[in-house]
């Protein structure tokens, strides 16, 4: 008799909890609607992307480092934030830059390698 009390119990609040998530007003109806929109067509031609043979802009630029365990137990992980960040400074180099003070800047990703070492992240 015990078990069916519990059952009962539970199917109660996993009905109770459903029906507050069903009839509660969302957190994302009561935001304003975004200034930004995602344009497909002002994106940069990325058919020359290589996350092999990445473009690295040279001259003023603006660097961004990526932190991460590029060497390790965990360099897949490092490797995936570089191709993520690669592609996207690629297509921000190919629509221009980045207006700076009224001059276009290229962006630069450096690799900064903390090997998965807490002593090693606090050197870079």
């Amino acid at each position: 008799m015990k078990s069916i009390g519990k059952g009962i119990f539970i199917l109660a609040s996993i009905f109770s909890f459903l029906s507050l998530t069903a009839f509660s007003p969302s957190g994302t109806m009561a935001m304003p609607p975004a200034n930004a929109v995602f344009d497909i067509n002002k994106m940069g031609d990325m058919s020359d992307f290589d996350p092999n043979d990445p473009v690295i802009p040279t001259g003023d630029t603006i660097k961004i480092a990526i932190v991460a365990s590029h060497s390790g137990p965990a360099a897949q992980v490092g490797q995936m934030f570089w191709m993520c960040a690669q592609w996207a400074t690629h297509d921000i180099n190919k629509r221009g830059g980045i207006l700076v003070d009224g001059k276009r800047k290229l962006v630069q990703v450096i690799k900064a390698d903390h090997m998965g070492k807490p002593d090693q992240a606090k050197k870079i």
